[in-house]
């Protein structure tokens, strides 16, 4: 529908959830997409989802490319760059999905170890992917950043301090940039997911089940819908819909839409 045929992209965060289900849409719009992610932590070598992730790809008949990285460490991510650039030879498409979150707790029981903990991933792995994404756009003069804000990021929800500060963060870094590279035909957006079932929301959902029906047979996405039914349309979200709004996005039809975060939530904020 697209047209990314001969486009390459790089996606973060790729080996679950939101991540893996925007590399899979790129590869069927036709991108080649290169799939950054943390290596396995026994092995040293790409975690069992990365690898998922990369085979999904190439079922589409895309090319994949599978990329240890550590976002928070701008030598890594330069490096992950410099190889993405040595085997496709091109890069037109990048999407910062990797994040981290947290418990919810009162401001006086924060430590500032998870305060930096949370930004080195959310907001200085960003930025260094967005670094290394721009010394590429600014000579090629064309390019797609998509990066990853939440709706936490455009409205400051009780009890998430770092996240929402983080989320925040990303979103005027966003803006700002979209300001910079406008004159270099380079669209910088975010998206700002809202409730969206991923892989840590059912282990959230399976937790507060167990604590509210200690013994019972567990009824999945219980705590989950009661969530979303604070949305408008009282529906899940799924990693395939945020998917595809990157999709769109990342091509052409989005060429006058930039410096935007766009909420993909069922209707929990309106801006």
């Amino acid at each position: 529908m697209y047209q990314f045929e001969g486009k390459v992209a790089i996606v973060s965060g790729a080996a679950s959830g939101i991540g893996r289900a925007v590399a899979i849409r790129l590869a069927q719009e036709g991108a080649s997409v290169a799939v950054f992610d943390l290596p396995d932590r026994t092995t040293g070598e790409a975690a069992s989802g990365l690898k998922e992730t990369a085979a999904e790809i190439e079922k589409t008949g895309a090319k994949a490319y599978i990329q240890l990285t550590d976002v928070s460490s701008a030598e890594n991510v330069e490096k992950s760059f410099s190889a993405v650039m040595e085997h496709f030879g091109r890069l037109d498409i990048i999407v910062n999905v990797a994040g981290i979150a947290e418990e919810s707790k009162a401001f006086e029981d924060y430590d500032a170890a998870t305060f930096d903990k949370l930004h080195a991933v959310n907001v200085r792995g960003t930025f260094n992917m967005d670094k290394e994404a721009v010394k590429i756009f600014k000579q090629q003069k064309q390019g797609k950043i998509i990066n990853f804000s939440s709706i936490n990021g455009i409205t400051g929800y009780a009890g998430f301090y770092a996240y929402n500060a983080t989320k925040f963060a990303v979103t005027g870094l966003t803006q700002t940039l979209a300001h910079e590279l406008g004159p270099y035909n380079v669209n910088v957006n975010c998206v700002c997911p809202g409730f969206v079932w991923t892989p840590m929301w059912a282990a959230n959902d399976r937790a507060l089940w167990d604590k509210a029906h200690p013994g019972e047979e567990y009824v999945p996405m219980t705590f989950y819908q009661a969530q979303c039914e604070v949305t408008c349309l009282k529906r899940p979200t799924y990693p395939e819909d945020i998917a595809a709004t990157v999709a769109f996005l990342a091509s052409d039809e989005a060429r006058n839409i930039t410096g935007q975060h766009i909420n993909v939530d069922c209707g929990v904020e309106f801006h």
